[in-house]
């Protein structure tokens, strides 16, 4: 009978004390959710995850002005960057290849350039000893005009 007995206030469902404990759990449930997902965020927002090669956050273009092979990758999966970190290290074998070969490339134009102007000189100065040549012939014509003229003057006289 003493399971057919009514129950007393303080044990039945919706009374104060299973009330106080349903709230307890809920605020204990929403402050324990609340506390996770803030560590969840901060950590979903404030570090960097390398999933098939990409950022999960904004997404970012990473271009290079060269060609080339990654040849080091110093930023892993979570790690903190600052303005001016290496993010990945390019061969630079092929750059330095070509470096060299504009390099050379240069000293060969300068070195036609410089033919060019020796040419220049060159023709310059046989062209002033043609035409300082020509000026002597017209002066040893014209001298040669003046002597004929004078023997001719002298012919005729006589």
């Amino acid at each position: 009978m003493a399971e057919d007995a009514p129950q007393g206030p303080s044990d039945r469902p919706g009374n104060g004390r299973w009330r106080l404990w349903r709230a307890g759990a809920l605020i204990l449930i929403i402050v324990g959710g609340g506390y996770w997902g803030f560590g969840w965020l901060e950590h979903r927002f404030g570090v960097v995850i390398e999933n098939d090669a990409r950022i999960a956050a904004d997404m970012i273009s990473i271009s290079s002005r060269v060609e080339g092979w990654v040849v080091k990758a110093p930023v892993g999966q979570g790690a903190a960057l600052k303005a001016g970190d290496l993010i990945l290290e390019i061969d630079s074998r092929e750059a330095e290849q070509k470096l060299k070969e504009l390099g050379a490339r240069i000293k060969e134009i300068k070195a036609e350039r410089d033919e060019v102007l020796v040419e220049i000189r060159v023709m310059d100065r046989q062209t002033n000893h043609r035409l300082a040549a020509q000026k002597y012939r017209v002066e040893a014509s014209e001298a040669a005009l003046g002597s004929a003229t004078a023997n001719a003057a002298l012919k005729y006289r006589n």
